[in-house]
């Protein structure tokens, strides 16, 4: 499936190699505010560049070293989270937030009540209200260390995967196991920075990493079925 017509589809993962065309996978919109290590005021989104080290959960700096997404044309559906403290934030529907006592947990299953997690102050702020809404331009950085926090609040750079269970117990989280499938895109842009730049036209880097991720995914099951 050609990125042209993923960006049509409303399925987020329609194609093995259409992730950089869809506008509900997993992603922020462009006015989205970042901390920049060494910038003073905060950063929108579509001004970040590959390369920036960002503020994450850990409340340490964490270096973007490729984007999933990055388009200032596509049309992406977000749900707006309005918290007590007035930290706004909007991200699409398979991106996951940091809820207090739940952790990971994707934007469309977020209810009014949840608290999400502020940093740096470590706090929670609960949320008060929900509603979906449409901007233009859809981005997601990711970080080495897999979070990032937008508009004071920890969100993860994962998006939709199976959590990994085994006879009912969960041994790894949605977060966790595409943190783990996202490792031969990271040990890529290790080797050489041509791997991470992104070109939602072209898009080799990513057939490439899908691959790797795909036969990763095998891998992990088998090892789990083995344990079982």
């Amino acid at each position: 499936e050609s990125n042209a017509e993923c960006a049509a589809n409303d399925d987020c993962c329609s194609g093995l190699f259409c992730i950089t065309s869809t506008s509900k996978c997993v992603c922020f919109p462009g006015d989205a505010l970042v901390q920049v290590q060494g910038k003073d005021n905060p950063v929108r989104m579509d001004q970040l560049k590959q390369g920036d080290y960002i503020l994450t959960q850990s409340g340490k700096y964490s270096e973007v070293y490729t984007f999933d997404q990055r388009s200032d044309e596509i049309m992406g559906e977000f749900y707006q989270f309005r918290p007590a403290t007035g930290h706004t934030l909007e991200l699409s529907e398979f991106h996951q937030v940091m809820v207090d006592s739940k952790g990971g947990v994707y934007a469309m299953n977020v209810k009014v009540g949840d608290e999400l997690l502020l940093q740096p102050s470590d706090g929670t702020t609960l949320i008060k209200s929900i509603k979906k809404i449409r901007k233009k331009g859809v981005y997601n950085p990711l970080t080495k260390d897999g979070m990032i926090v937008v508009n004071g609040i920890a969100a993860s750079n994962t998006n939709k995967a199976p959590a990994m269970t085994a006879l009912g117990k969960q041994l790894l989280s949605i977060h966790e196991v595409k943190y783990l499938l996202l490792a031969p895109s990271r040990f890529l842009c290790d080797l050489s920075s041509s791997f991470c730049e992104h070109n939602e036209d072209e898009g080799l880097y990513y057939d490439v990493v899908m691959i790797m991720i795909g036969v990763g995914l095998v891998v992990m099951k088998k090892q789990v079925h083995a344990k079982v």
